[in-house]
């Protein structure tokens, strides 16, 4: 089992009265074996990134020479680019939560080809006949057309995670089994960040990539990690950048966005909420329980299997030990449903053995077909028909309408920045007896969570404007409507010769020294990096301090081909080396 902060609490605890340091843990075998899983290598996290990237700039060379040419067009150039993304990230949420086999987690790769290209064929048809979409550049376009986009678009994505699991498999074959940090030179310093008024932690591999972390997010991350303690900076460095590449398709868009820290705070306050149902191991607050997307780097941090998993995920841990979870589902209306489900499944099994409490909070997207850009308690039904039975009205305690433009969520990598919802959420709570008893909430407490929401607003307007929606484009494409890169993943150029990264050995080194305005000082590094060889960082901050990814292609090429060169990588010495009322609608109807 694994224990956060020096907690131990059995299973069942939440059987009784709740205290503010109840805690409990993921039963998962993977969590148990910690010391004994795969650990992902900085390399696979690279070319991942760069495969991913390739993806996208097939497609925007496709869609450039379709606008521009005078024969038949392309089939994707019929397809704009807000649909593609769409496309993808739910792909990712899909293949996430289902048991299908695939070859990577980020890159559409189903092993059962045809499933892949009946998903983007109904992604492509579904978006172009939305109401009011935009996903086509011509007005209506024909089914036949949609399909042979989703099938083109199906194969650039195959060949890029083959391409991936041919390097991963090669590569894996001649790393040593015992790598640590130290022999793959990862290291890690602390410095001011550009306006001087935080501290960053620049986690450096070899000198070939570096990704930044806040001192308070890595002091989370550290004092959760449960894995082999040689190869934390590794598996920080992979964690970061599994979700920065996932940020390179959702950045800028709707598709980014999560509950804010002070909401969660006053959750924590209000209902004594200690599982977030889906969360990101760099952003849950405190020593909160939580299931991720990607298990196989948050893992090692305490995440657990994806909720409402196919077969079963992270939820089941909580018909042992009972909880007070938040829970805003992914934003994809099928995933969707399938939360809501999950959760009336729970509260009805749990219901007279232990405490359960939901949070719901459920923006607009997470609906099929509305008839507004609001959802209303009519709506709620449509994720689970049980929801219309009085049956189940009993776990439905209170909701409130959080209307457009009123409230914000949280948008982008790190610490993240408050961006102003466009359109209409609900905040509902739904629990058991049990839960109810547990985990008492009024009119009062809950409508200070709903107005936590439009604090956030409030409290920005205090320190500058609301984030927008906003991006860089790839370099050397032609794009309508641009796609920014994660904030910490640089521009690439046209040629994509700076992406991939080296794997090389040699000494790591842990720099605890701070470089700004003031000088060199002692930093704090060294309370949460104490696992490697004390060293001299050598480093030079100021390229550090841009905040970019900068990693050399060359190194993973050979001059005749487009294809990772594998020999050239043992060459190397791999080998060696205004809201709505509150109401209580426990006795209510929809």
């Amino acid at each position: 089992n694994v224990h956060l902060n020096g907690l131990n609490v059995a299973p069942g605890d939440l059987r009784h009265p709740l205290t503010s340091n109840n805690t409990f843990h993921c039963k998962d075998e993977m969590q148990m074996n910690v010391h004994h899983v795969s650990m992902e290598h900085p390399a696979l996290s690279i070319v991942r990134q760069e495969k991913l990237t390739e993806v996208m700039r097939k497609y925007l060379q496709i869609r450039a020479g379709s606008s521009n040419s005078t024969s038949q067009r392309h089939p994707l150039g019929s397809i704009d680019e807000e649909t593609i993304r769409v496309a993808l990230d739910r792909w990712m949420i899909r293949a996430a939560h289902g048991v299908t086999p695939f070859l990577d987690p980020l890159i559409p790769s189903w092993t059962e080809k045809q499933m892949l290209r009946d998903f983007l064929q109904r992604q492509f048809i579904s978006e172009s006949r939305r109401a009011g979409s935009s996903a086509t550049s011509s007005g209506l376009t024909s089914i036949e057309i949609l399909k042979e986009a989703g099938a083109a678009m199906a194969e650039i994505c195959e060949d890029s995670a083959k391409s991936l699991a041919d390097f991963r498999s090669e590569f894996e074959d001649q790393l040593p089994h015992d790598w640590s940090d130290t022999s793959i030179e990862m290291s890690a310093s602390e410095v001011l960040s550009n306006n001087g008024s935080s501290n960053i932690i620049v986690i450096d591999w070899a000198r070939r990539a570096q990704v930044q972390i806040s001192f308070s997010a890595l002091a989370s991350l550290k004092n959760r990690y449960a894995g082999p303690p040689h190869r934390f900076l590794a598996a920080v460095f992979a964690l970061v950048m599994r979700y920065e590449t996932r940020r390179i398709i959702t950045a800028g868009t709707i598709l980014d966005q999560r509950i804010a820290p002070s909401t969660i705070s006053c959750l924590k306050r209000e209902v004594h909420v200690n599982v977030e149902a889906l969360a990101e191991p760099l952003s849950v607050y405190e020593n909160n329980f939580f299931c991720g997307m990607f298990p196989d780097v948050d893992k090692v941090f305490g995440g657990c299997q994806p909720f409402a998993k196919e077969g079963g995920g992270g939820e089941v841990t909580l018909l042992e030990n009972g909880g007070s979870v938040i829970m805003m589902p992914p934003l994809e209306s099928s995933t969707a449903a399938r939360y809501i489900q999950t959760m009336l499944d729970l509260l009805e099994r749990a219901d007279g053995v232990c405490a359960l409490s939901f949070v719901v909070v459920l923006p607009a997207e997470c609906f099929r077909d509305l008839k507004s850009s609001s959802p209303s308690i009519d709506d709620i039904p449509s994720l689970d028909p049980r929801l219309g039975d009085p049956h189940y009205h009993r776990f439905f305690r209170m909701i409130e309408i959080l209307p457009a433009g009123q409230h914000t969520y949280w948008c982008d990598n790190g610490e993240g920045t408050p961006r102003l919802s466009q359109t209409g959420s609900l905040l509902l709570l739904f629990q058991n007896e049990f839960g109810l008893q547990h985990f008492p909430i009024d009119d009062s407490a809950f409508g200070r969570i709903a107005h936590s929401f439009g604090m956030n607003l409030m409290l920005n307007e205090a320190s500058g404007p609301v984030s927008m929606m906003s991006g860089v484009s790839f370099a050397g494409q032609v794009s309508e409507s641009p796609i920014p890169p994660s904030p910490s993943i640089p521009v690439v150029d046209s040629a994509m010769s700076g992406i991939s990264g080296a794997i090389i050995g040699g000494i790591g080194s842990f720099s605890s020294e701070s470089t700004g305005r003031g000088g060199r000082r002692r930093g704090r590094l060294f309370d949460l990096v104490d696992d490697g060889d004390e060293g001299d960082a050598g480093n030079d901050m100021d390229d550090v301090l841009s905040g970019m990814l900068n990693v050399d292609a060359s190194m993973f090429r050979s001059a005749s081909s487009q294809e990772v060169d594998i020999e050239a990588i043992s060459l190397m010495g791999i080998a060696g080396g205004t809201i709505g009322r509150s109401r209580d609608v426990s006795g209510g109807r929809f």
